[in-house]
């Protein structure tokens, strides 16, 4: 009973600072935290933090995609992203926090996992900002070295799963040359949407080549999430990032 009721707490505590933090206000403070405890009593891997932003994001997605709420759940996530850019590529932060919303809007529908939609909206962004500083980009590189990871300005608009996922792109994309293939394929399969075959025409590969090679690509962001995590259960978590976001199969 005391454990349930510093779960609570811990939750309330959580919800409280993202609200103070963030402006969010799509839900109020009670049932906030009650949905956090709530998810934080099913998956025990999470902490408090997490628990918020997973119930968060779902409702984030849920509003962005209801005529009542749509306007206000933009609103907060253009907010949110801009606040993250500023922080990394200030003088782009309004056209690249603008842009990723447009993109947002038009490909909301790829987004698999409601709990996964901040990190969703994260990628979108860094594809906004890729796009707007092209000059930046010319490497053969997916994105330069010192632009991955970014991190935000407080751990309140930190999602550690993002976070520890391209900790582990740039790791892995830096110290095995060999498995850049592999992670390009993860990346443009799982976030950019791309087909089996688009793939394929990218790397000049057959389809079943890139069948086995998403299949590595995903083995080792998931040795390398489960080397940095505290148990087998948040590294299923972390990976979630990535397979949630469209089918799981590549």
């Amino acid at each position: 009973m005391n454990s349930d009721r510093n779960a609570f707490a811990a939750c309330q505590a959580a919800a409280r600072r993202l609200i103070a933090d963030l402006d969010w206000r799509l839900l109020a403070e009670a049932e906030f935290t009650a949905r956090a405890a709530a998810t934080l009593a099913e998956r025990p891997e999470m902490t408090p933090l997490q628990a918020c932003q997973h119930v968060y994001a779902a409702t984030l997605y849920a509003a962005c995609q209801d005529g009542r709420r749509q306007e206000q759940a933009y609103a907060e996530l253009y907010d949110y992203l801009y606040r993250i850019a500023c922080h990394r590529r200030p003088e782009l932060a309004e056209d690249a926090s603008q842009e990723a919303i447009e993109l947002i809007f038009r490909q909301i529908h790829t987004c698999r996992e409601p709990g996964a939609f901040l990190c969703f909206a994260w990628y979108k962004l860094l594809q906004a900002i890729q796009r707007l500083s092209p000059h930046r980009w010319q490497r053969e590189e997916p994105w330069p070295d010192d632009d991955l990871p970014w991190h935000p300005p407080d751990e309140s608009a930190s999602d550690d799963r993002t976070e520890r996922l391209w900790d582990c792109v740039r790791e892995i994309w830096e110290r095995h040359p060999r498995a850049r293939d592999q992670l390009r394929t993860v990346l443009w399969k799982h976030f950019d949407g791309l087909s089996i075959e688009e793939i394929a025409g990218r790397l000049q590969k057959t389809p079943d080549q890139v069948y086995v090679l998403g299949s590595r690509g995903i083995a080792k962001l998931r040795q390398c999430m489960t080397r940095s995590a505290r148990n087998g259960a948040t590294a299923t978590l972390w990976l979630q990032t990535i397979t949630s976001l469209r089918s799981t199969s590549l």
